[in-house]
């Protein structure tokens, strides 16, 4: 069975245990993260804590700015490089891993600082939207139309999905969307690598690099097939916010109909 918290082969004792402080254990963490960005985030993290200088919001500030960064390039006019954009997104990631880290490490949590989370976690989910304008800039024809409109659904959708339905509604489904928690290690690399904005930009530059001069048919298919899985999730995530909301009906209309004689 696999380790409960991402651990290194190399860990001392201190950073074991700062894991399991401030880390999630596999069943609640994202694939990617629980793969290969908590690994090694909790040493940045640690690391910033010994120095004190540094906030949670800065590393916030600084992931945000990465994330603007990373969309403004994914629509500059000249081509980007898939792997830089790759390294970017990682970048950022992991910057959103380290400040609640460090914000636990150092017990600066704070409202502005959840604030500030979900705002890159917000932002996150624009960056397939901007790769897929430009992956769609060369491309004319009838099914163009549609195309944006699967692109916008699937932004807007998850940002209500998640974020929204977290803060207006109250009702937090990331556990139930978590692929890791399938505990199938073949599974789990296949729902990363074909159905996540992970392996969407873990493997475009692969795909640019393997079609050659077919390059640009291929990371089309390869965004849109990501797109379309991203679709189903986004309709299985409203289900699930439905059957929350409904559940969650029932039972406040079952406490008020007691009473106490």
């Amino acid at each position: 069975m696999l380790e409960a918290w991402p651990e290194l082969w190399w860990d001392p004792q201190g950073v074991r245990a700062a894991r399991r402080r401030v880390q999630k254990p596999r069943h609640h963490e994202e694939l990617w993260a629980w793969l290969f960005l908590r690994r090694f985030s909790i040493y940045v993290s640690m690391l910033l804590a010994r120095s004190g200088w540094v906030l949670p919001n800065h590393v916030s500030i600084a992931a945000a700015l990465v994330v603007v960064a990373t969309a403004l390039w994914a629509v500059w006019p000249a081509p980007p490089s898939f792997l830089g954009l790759a390294l970017l997104y990682n970048l950022a990631y992991l910057l959103d891993c380290v400040d609640g880290e460090l914000a636990r490490l150092t017990g600066r949590i704070s409202r502005g600082g959840l604030w500030l989370d979900n705002l890159i976690q917000t932002m996150l989910l624009s960056l397939p939207l901007a790769i897929g304008f430009k992956l769609l800039a060369p491309v004319a024809g009838r099914w163009l139309g549609a195309a944006v409109l699967l692109l916008a659904f699937n932004a807007l959708a998850a940002l209500w999905l998640t974020t929204g339905a977290r803060l207006a509604l109250g009702v937090d489904i990331s556990d139930k969307s978590v692929p890791a928690r399938k505990r199938r290690p073949v599974l789990d690399c296949a729902i990363l690598c074909l159905a996540s904005d992970h392996g969407m930009f873990m493997g475009l530059p692969v795909v640019a690099a393997v079609a050659g001069d077919h390059a640009a048919a291929a990371t089309l298919a390869w965004f849109f097939w990501h797109a379309a899985a991203a679709a189903a999730k986004n309709l299985w995530r409203l289900l699930a916010v439905a059957a929350m909301l409904r559940s969650s009906g029932r039972q406040a209309g079952m406490g008020g109909g007691t009473s106490v004689g």
